[in-house]
């Protein structure tokens, strides 16, 4: 990264919001060793879930030069009154959303990035395995929000986990949703509807089905 580069980044960053959340979640050594950098544009909507992240790891929130978007403007939100888990680093473009719900677990793995204006809404359980990369303008949840009955009354949406394997690529516009899982080694390709398990790995799918096999994304 050029020196440029580095001072626009730094210039993005909102200090009181970054010392506010590590401490919150970190308590005093948060201030010395922040996990999380925070740019100017998030809005932090609820911290009072809990956030576990690997000691060596930095969570960037709200960064990204993305073209087709005006970053002063698209604003990353952080809603989280559930449980977090960072393996290892990770970061997320503006425009963002992350709402953790208090049933909700949401788990990231290494090195995972997130494009802009994607949102991830976990009631219940959502895994990302290491080296995931999300496009922009993505869906993932794990539930439907208002209950559908039956003529007894009896729950019949009930909310079920995505998990998603390593290094997945899905890109554009894909909607995850609950009850999903993604195989490590997989391609999901623009304005995609996954609703259910997908079993091969080293394939590029279009909703549910394989449109080509033996591919894998280089990163």
């Amino acid at each position: 990264m050029s020196i440029k580069s580095k001072l626009h980044k730094l210039r993005l960053i909102s200090f009181y919001k970054t010392v506010w959340m590590n401490v919150h979640y970190f308590g005093i050594e948060g201030v010395f060793t922040p996990h999380f950098i925070i740019s100017k544009n998030v809005i932090i909507r609820d911290i009072r879930g809990t956030v576990t992240i690997d000691k060596d790891s930095k969570a960037w929130l709200g960064f990204g030069d993305v073209g087709f978007i005006d970053q002063k403007y698209e604003r990353m939100i952080w809603d989280v009154t559930g449980n977090v888990v960072f393996k290892g680093n990770a970061s997320f473009c503006p425009g963002c959303k992350v709402v953790c719900m208090s049933n909700g677990r949401i788990e990231f793995g290494k090195e995972f990035s997130c494009n802009a204006r994607t949102k991830i809404v976990c009631n219940k359980n959502i895994t990302f395995g290491d080296n995931c990369m999300i496009s922009w303008d993505c869906t993932f949840l794990d539930t439907d929000f208002h209950k559908i009955v039956d003529s007894e009354g009896q729950q019949r949406n009930i909310d079920e986990s995505i998990q998603i394997g390593d290094h997945v690529w899905i890109c554009s516009e894909v909607l995850v949703l609950k009850g999903s899982k993604i195989p490590s080694e997989s391609v999901i390709s623009v304005r995609s509807v996954v609703s259910k398990e997908l079993r091969e790995e080293y394939c590029i799918y279009h909703n549910n089905n394989i449109c080509r096999e033996n591919s894998y994304w280089e990163k």
